[in-house]
């Protein structure tokens, strides 16, 4: 069954991405600073940082291809 790309969109604040991940607050910082993780794809006022889960899952599925590169190198 394919999933529909609308329907499955959702925004996902920041302790669901820190819960997610398993990065500590400091940690999910710097590696949005450095650029290894995404940045959040809105803000309300700045207090509110909100990623869309299809960054998240994207973020993913990179990591996963980097892994099985380096398991065959």
């Amino acid at each position: 069954m394919q999933k529909n790309p609308i329907t499955q969109r959702t925004l996902i604040r920041r302790h669901q991405v820190l819960e997610i991940t398993g990065f500590s607050d400091s940690t999910l910082r710097r590696r949005i600073k450095s650029g290894l993780f995404p940045k959040p794809s809105s803000s309300t006022g700045g207090r509110l940082n909100l990623w869309l889960s299809d960054d998240i899952d994207h973020w993913f599925d990179q990591i996963a291809v980097e892994r099985s590169l380096e398991a065959q190198a």
